[in-house]
């Protein structure tokens, strides 16, 4: 199997994948995901060498301007 290609982070140097995830129906309000479920989809995610896992509780960016990664998002 190949490896997901990672890309650093802008300025952080933080190598990140190409292909990210974003979690915010894993445990929050929005969505109906159980635990088995949710627990199945980053066990997948990381098992793809997915390092890039993104959360947000709205969608609040400016236009053209989404967080990258926990890290860039900041809460």
């Amino acid at each position: 199997m190949t490896s997901m290609e990672q890309r650093p982070l802008g300025r952080t140097g933080a190598d990140v994948s190409v292909v990210g995830l974003g979690t915010r129906q894993l445990g929050a309000d929005w969505g109906d995901v159980d635990d088995d479920t949710a627990a199945d989809v980053l066990d997948a995610a990381l098992d793809a060498d997915v390092t890039e896992l993104a959360r947000s509780r709205v969608s609040t960016a400016p236009r053209g301007r989404w967080p990258t990664s926990v890290s860039e998002e900041g809460t």
